[in-house]
């Protein structure tokens, strides 16, 4: 029998959304993690899982979103588990998810199994009439990997701290061999940012909302994905995401003055970390 467990990294969280996460997914299995970046509300967190056998790590500080994964990973190892479905704290899986996930368990080198992700913001999905799917990027929350996979891989990169840990780590699955499988009827209600939409001539812009915290780690890790995998240079697609950045900030979010600086150390940041892994 297959053993899984579930992660689940919290910082400041909602109460109320996370036990709706906690109460959706400890039904489906027993195997928690809970790994808590020094929240402020860690006290509530820690009423809230009395009466569930979870497993909490309280860091000292805030470690970001790589690290606490690995936590995660590393702690359902010693456990003897073999896969581990990971989940942002605001995130909500369908009560039949894990389920309909076993039945592709065992596809031939596959290392990550994801669903399809509705967005909160937008009540909107993907419509396929395929059962599966076979993709090349999953966001973290909702997929299950391989423990023997996120190891070989050389498990999440704790430079990033957060924003784009998952595509970075999914390339590197991906360069090792392995399948990313989408079970496309398996359904997880996930927040991406605070999207709201503006009209430019004919065109319907999404904009995301992010903090000027978050421009800065997405504008260093875009940056540092690309010197990662293109020999130490950055490519005109990397150029390219920047300047969407800069313009939807400039022109419609609020706070632009803090979020364009931020996003400018974060490229200078990003040019300077050090490449953690060999290609």
């Amino acid at each position: 029998m297959i053993k899984i467990g579930v992660g689940i990294v919290t910082y400041n969280p909602n109460i109320e959304r996370l036990r709706m996460n906690i109460e959706s997914i400890y039904k489906q299995c027993k195997n928690l993690v809970i790994v808590d970046n020094n929240s402020n509300n860690i006290n509530e967190l820690t009423e809230l899982i009395k009466g569930y056998n979870i497993t909490l790590i309280k860091n000292i500080k805030n470690l970001g979103i790589a690290t606490a994964l690995n936590q995660i990973m590393a702690t359902l190892q010693s456990h003897q588990i073999e896969w581990v479905l990971t989940l942002d704290q605001d995130s909500v899986a369908e009560e039949d998810m894990l389920l309909k996930y076993l039945d592709v368990i065992d596809t031939t080198n596959v290392g990550i199994i994801c669903p399809t992700i509705r967005d909160r913001n937008t009540k909107s999905e993907s419509q396929i009439r395929e059962s599966t799917s076979l993709i090349n990027r999953c966001i973290t929350s909702g997929a299950l990997t391989k423990i023997s996979v996120w190891e070989e891989a050389g498990k999440y990169d704790g430079q990033m701290f957060i924003d784009w840990v998952d595509f970075d780590f999914c390339i590197r699955v991906e360069k090792i061999g392995y399948k990313i499988i989408r079970v496309n009827n398996a359904v997880l209600m996930h927040e991406i940012g605070k999207i709201t939409y503006s009209q430019f001539l004919i065109f319907k812009i999404e904009v995301q909302n992010h903090s000027a915290f978050r421009k800065f780690y997405m504008a260093q890790n875009i940056v540092y994905i690309s010197r990662k995998y293109h020999y130490n240079r950055v490519s005109f697609m990397t150029i390219l995401r920047l300047l969407k950045m800069i313009v939807l900030v400039t022109f419609y979010e609020e706070n632009k003055k803090s979020k364009l600086m931020n996003i400018f150390k974060g490229i200078k940041r990003g040019m300077k970390l050090t490449i953690n892994f060999k290609e």
